[in-house]
């Protein structure tokens, strides 16, 4: 590694090439790693600098310096502090991903594969994902300006794909405020949401509330309002956070050699903190995308998406960790990319209500396990109060309503129903 320059902060590695892009990440800037250097540049605040890689020479120095200012006792207490929180680094997540199957209309499935279309619960699975964009020729037919993934299920819109490229333009970057193509930095193509339009929601298939969960979790703040002397877990104050994500580019990444050197987005947004990557069951070789924090590092590698089992894959990261998208061999990588932002969540300005909250609940827990009610055991049955679809043979609780919902918790919750 170089050694820090003089003239920055401390851990800031120079020289480095700094470059405001147009990034696969919405509303950032990206600062790219130069061929000619072998340090990982960063932006400020200063990320190349983690607890457990300074210079032991500006180590001895700052700790000089705390045991001048407080007593050795402080300065060991804030060196096992710096220490602890160096050693559990490693235990805090970075990226996730995950994948949510698509479930393919039987017209469109052939004999070999329709086992696999009736495996797939359709509550837990996507429809096919189609993009729709405007072309440039307005002449062109509107039909020519779809297509539907996976593509070996509707073979009528593959060509489509050389049409949806020619509408695309290339994804450029910003140097010195000017916008820049270099395809040793970037090789891509994008559509700006204003050009086109999809039926995918991350929202639906619990991507986001995945999201939310692991990299955005609530914060508990202790109430001080409500401490009592000698509790020593006091009331807290849980802060809910949620997430908005807001669609932003579609990107395609073509053999040969399409890809993305290693970058760091700087935040425009205070609000913004993950980025999305949504890549669609299309056949590829290669263009993994490796997300790097510190020394740590996670790849997903969405190669041979699309050929047995179609599936949508998806990555969230941190948008200030670097990140690199390795050159593509074979096919076409084609992303959604989304930015999410941090904003609080709505609470309700009353009570939330749950079936536990239920009279009848806690009257029929009991009356189960009344030992003189049908001693030998038995069926009960029980007509609902509203209608529901009844030709599946699974059952899923999720879909019941007032009374019938507060039955079948309180069934649930009787010792008879273990027995």
């Amino acid at each position: 590694m170089d050694s820090p320059d003089e003239d920055h902060k401390v851990g800031t590695r120079t020289p480095r090439r700094v470059a405001k892009t147009e990034p696969e990440f919405e509303g950032t800037e990206d600062v790219i790693r130069s061929d000619e250097e072998s340090a990982r540049f960063t932006h400020s605040p200063d990320r190349s600098r983690s607890p457990g890689s300074s210079d032991p020479e500006d180590d001895a120095e700052f700790w000089s310096k705390v045991v001048d200012r407080y007593n050795q006792e402080t300065a060991d207490l804030l060196h096992e502090l710096r220490e602890t929180m160096t050693t559990n680094q490693e235990d805090f997540i970075f990226a996730c991903g995950g994948s949510v199957p698509i479930s393919i209309p039987s017209e469109h499935v052939d004999n070999a594969s329709a086992s696999l279309d009736k495996s797939v619960s359709p509550a837990t699975a996507s429809s096919p994902v189609t993009i729709r964009w405007d072309p440039r020729d307005p002449a062109t037919s509107a039909s020519q300006c779809k297509v539907t993934f996976p593509l070996n299920s509707y073979p009528d819109v593959q060509q489509n794909i050389a049409s949806l490229l020619a509408d695309m333009q290339p994804a450029t970057f910003g140097l010195a405020g000017k916008d820049m193509y270099d395809e040793g930095y970037r090789k891509a193509s994008k559509l700006d949401p204003t050009s086109f339009s999809t039926n995918f929601s991350p929202q639906q298939f619990g991507i986001i509330d995945t999201i939310n969960k692991i990299l955005l979790p609530d914060l508990v703040i202790p109430n001080p309002a409500t401490v009592v002397l000698g509790n020593l877990r006091p009331a807290s104050i849980v802060t809910r956070r949620a997430v908005r994500a807001e669609l932003y580019k579609l990107n395609v990444y073509e053999a040969p050699s399409g890809h993305f050197r290693a970058h760091v987005d700087t935040l425009r947004s205070p609000s913004q903190f993950v980025s999305l990557v949504v890549c669609l069951p299309v056949q590829h070789q290669g263009g993994a995308l490796e997300v790097r924090q510190n020394s740590q590092a996670i790849k997903f590698d969405w190669s041979s998406a699309g050929t047995e089992d179609p599936a949508i894959q998806w990555a969230a990261l941190y948008s200030d960790c670097e990140q690199e998208v390795f050159e593509i061999h074979c096919g076409h990588r084609i992303t959604l990319t989304y930015n999410l932002y941090a904003v609080p969540a709505h609470e309700a300005a009353y009570n939330p209500v749950t079936s536990l909250t239920s009279p009848l609940v806690s009257y029929i827990a009991p009356f189960l396990d009344n030992k003189d009610f049908i001693p030998q055991g038995g069926y009960l049955g029980f007509y609902t109060a509203y209608a529901y679809a009844h030709a599946r043979t699974d059952f899923d609780s999720w879909a019941l309503k007032g009374i019938d919902a507060a039955v079948w918790q309180g069934s649930k919750l009787s010792a008879a129903a273990y027995a």
